[in-house]
C-alpha cells in the first residue's frame, strides 16, 4: 500500500502531455521506493536539469549506461527490442544505477511510446535507480551520413551513396554517434543489438571495463559490433583511426565483410590492437560465430555465459524466434532466450521489485 501511495504521489501532472510534445527527448526513471520522475533534453542532446528532482544521498552510486539504436517501426524489430530491454532491466547492476539510452528516429519514437504504455514502466520499483532515456536523432541523420561517407569515400570511390552498401537501416550506425547525445557524465556505454539477451548481472561487465578504463572499446574475440562497450569521450577517435586505416585491404581479409559500421571497429582493432580490450568468450556468444559443432555442448565449452546474440535474422520482418530454428535446435543454450521472450511484463516488474 505504501508503494502505491508513493507512485500516485509522483505521477506526472496533466501538463505532462504538453511538455512531452515540446521536448525531443524524454527520460522515464524508475527509482528505489517506487518514486519516478520525467526529465527532458534539448534536441541537440544538451542536458537540461530543470526537470530533475533533488539528489538523494542514497542514490550516490556509480552509473552504468546501456544504449540501443532504433530506426523504423518494424513490429518484429520492436518485439526483439522488448526482449533485450527486459533482460537488461532484470539484470541491472546490484551496486550501481542504470541508465538505458535509446537513440531513435521519428518512426521508432512513435513505436516506443506504445511500448511504454504497454509495459507500464513508470510503475516499476527497482533496487537502484533506473532511467530510460529516449533521444530523437532525426535532426542529425544528415550529419551522420556526412561523417560516414567522409570515412568511406577515400577508400571506396565507387561508393557514391550510403545506401549502395547498406544492408541495414541507418540505426546500425547510431552506436557510433552515441557521444552526440549522451550526457557528459556518461563515461562508458554498452551498446547492444536488439537480438542480444543478457543472462547475468551487468555489474561484472563494468568491473572489467573499469579494469581497462582508457581503451577505445571492449568486445569479444569474434569482433562482433552487436555487443561492445565504448569510452564515450573517445568515440570520435574511433572514426579518426578508421579513416586512416587501409579499409579496402582490411575488408578483403574478411569473408563477405560489408562496408558498414562493423568494418570501422574491425579496422581500429587491426591497426591499434592496444586500444581495444578483449572480453572473455562468455561475453561473445554470437550464434554466427559459435554455431559449429566443435563448440558443443555450449555449457561445457563456455561455462560462464553472460549474453546470447542470435544475429541470424537477416532482413526478415519477423523477430528472430519466428524467422529461424536456432532456438528450437539449441534449446539448452540459445533456447534460454525463450525465458525473456515469454516472460510477461507484469511478472518482470514483480521480479525487479523482489530484488529490493
Amino acid at each position: 500500500m505504501t508503494m502505491n501511495r508513493l507512485l500516485n504521489r509522483h505521477r506526472p501532472s496533466p501538463g505532462y502531455a504538453f511538455v512531452k510534445a515540446l521536448t525531443a527527448i524524454v527520460i522515464l526513471s524508475v527509482v528505489i521506493q517506487g518514486s519516478f520522475y520525467l526529465s527532458s533534453f534539448s534536441q541537440t542532446g544538451r542536458f537540461d536539469d530543470s526537470f530533475l528532482p533533488p539528489e538523494k544521498p542514497e542514490e550516490h552510486l556509480k552509473p552504468s549506461h546501456v544504449a540501443f539504436g532504433l530506426s523504423g517501426n518494424n513490429p518484429g524489430f520492436f518485439d526483439e527490442f522488448e526482449v533485450a530491454l527486459k533482460s537488461v532491466l532484470l539484470n541491472a547492476p546490484l551496486d550501481r544505477n542504470l541508465s538505458v539510452h535509446i537513440l531513435a528516429d521519428n518512426d521508432a519514437l512513435t513505436a516506443l511510446n506504445d511500448l511504454y504504455n504497454k509495459t507500464d514502466l513508470a510503475k516499476w520499483v527497482s533496487r537502484n535507480q533506473i532511467q530510460i532515456q529516449s533521444y530523437n536523432v532525426s535532426s542529425r541523420l544528415k550529419d551522420m551520413e556526412s561523417v560516414i561517407m567522409h570515412t568511406w569515400e577515400p577508400h571506396f570511390p565507387e561508393v557514391k551513396t550510403l545506401w549502395q552498401v547498406s544492408f541495414h537501416t541507418m540505426g546500425t550506425y547510431f552506436r557510433l554517434f552515441a557521444h552526440w547525445f549522451l550526457p557528459a557524465t556518461a563515461e562508458y556505454v554498452l551498446y547492444m543489438d536488439t537480438d542480444v539477451t543478457i543472462l547475468a548481472n551487468l555489474g561484472e561487465l563494468w568491473q572489467m571495463i573499469e579494469a581497462k578504463p582508457d581503451v577505445l572499446f571492449h568486445w569479444g574475440r569474434g569482433m562482433c559490433a552487436g555487443f561492445l562497450a565504448m569510452k564515450v569521450s573517445r568515440i570520435d577517435e574511433i572514426w579518426a583511426l578508421a579513416r586512416k586505416a587501409p579499409l579496402a585491404e582490411i575488408r578483403k581479409k574478411g569473408r563477405n565483410r560489408g562496408i558498414d559500421d562493423q568494418l570501422i571497429f574491425i579496422a581500429v582493432n587491426e591497426t591499434h590492437p592496444n586500444e581495444v580490450n578483449r572480453l572473455p568468450d562468455g561475453y561473445d556468444l554470437t550464434h554466427s560465430l559459435k554455431w559449429h559443432s566443435s563448440n558443443y555442448p555450449y555449457h561445457e565449452v563456455y561455462p560462464e555465459a553472460f549474453m546470447l546474440h542470435h544475429n541470424a535474422n537477416g532482413n526478415s520482418p519477423l523477430p528472430y524466434w519466428n524467422s529461424s530454428r536456432i532456438i528450437q535446435q539449441h534449446h539448452d543454450s540459445w533456447g534460454l532466450m525463450e525465458y525473456y521472450i515469454h516472460l510477461p511484463w507484469t511478472w518482470a516488474r514483480f521480479f525487479a521489485r523482489s530484488q529490493l
